[in-house]
């Protein structure tokens, strides 16, 4: 459910302000950070954007979008699930402006 990807995303937020949760804080920062010279970690992106580092995850099942994305540095973030199967790259681009501009 929405519910369900924002409280996700609510936990991954928190590990990456230091705070552990379902795994320790750590593990979330190794999931999110992408070696170096690449956006694209353990599942997650982590580009930069306007000088903003997001971090984001998106997937689908052929018939929906979800994306999961949010700035570790102001605390915020938002879940879109869209029913766009094949239109992931349409909801990224939906999904980040909006979490670094708000």
């Amino acid at each position: 459910s929405i519910v369900d990807l924002a409280r996700w995303r609510q936990e991954h937020l928190r590990g990456e302000r230091g705070v552990d949760g379902l795994v320790r804080a750590a593990t979330y920062k190794v999931l999110h950070t992408p070696l170096e010279g690449q956006t694209y970690a353990l599942g997650w992106r982590s580009p930069q954007r306007d000088g903003v580092r997001i971090i984001t995850h998106d997937g689908s099942n052929g018939l929906w979008t979800a994306v999961v994305t949010f700035d570790p540095a102001t605390d915020r973030g938002v879940v879109i699930v869209a029913n766009a199967g094949h239109n992931v790259q349409g909801v990224l681009n939906v999904a980040t402006p909006w979490v670094v501009n708000r």
